[in-house]
């Protein structure tokens, strides 16, 4: 085989490698945007730094492998939060003020699961998760509750 030839082969599947990374982050990223019934929980929108306002309902966090969707997230209190990992690997969701009681270790929250909390208080509370970041870098979220 010609050194030509060897290239060409080698840079194609070096392509193939790059777009495969490139792909949605676990079984929850799909292209289709998620149908909404009197059932299913409020979906935020699917941009990181986007915010979704509700009123004493219920939207979804969707924890993808290493950010969380939204990262930030505007609700009423009274509205529950649940966060659903659609990623590959575990996570969980450390609150940043360890005085807080909400959020949920790494076995409780595994791929396809979910855990949620109803925000009754008005505040910022934000919140990372601890093998994908630190508090202040990497999957972080906050939570935003108006009074």
């Amino acid at each position: 085989m010609t050194r030509r030839r060897l290239r060409a082969l080698l840079g194609a599947a070096g392509l193939s490698l790059g777009f495969a990374a490139c792909g949605p982050d676990g079984p929850d990223a799909g292209g289709a945007a998620p149908q909404i019934s009197a059932e299913s929980p409020r979906q935020a929108p699917d941009s990181a730094h986007s915010s979704v306002a509700a009123t004493g309902e219920r939207v979804t966090v969707r924890a993808l492998d290493n950010v969380f969707r939204n990262e930030t997230t505007v609700i009423a209190a009274g509205t529950t939060v649940e966060w659903r990992n659609g990623g590959r690997t575990e996570h969980d969701v450390i609150p940043v003020d360890r005085d807080q009681l909400w959020g949920v270790p790494t076995t409780d929250f595994q791929p396809g699961t979910a855990y949620e909390h109803t925000f009754t208080e008005p505040g910022v509370y934000r919140y990372y998760c601890s093998i994908h970041g630190t508090a202040d870098v990497g999957m972080i979220g906050t939570i935003e509750v108006t009074g």
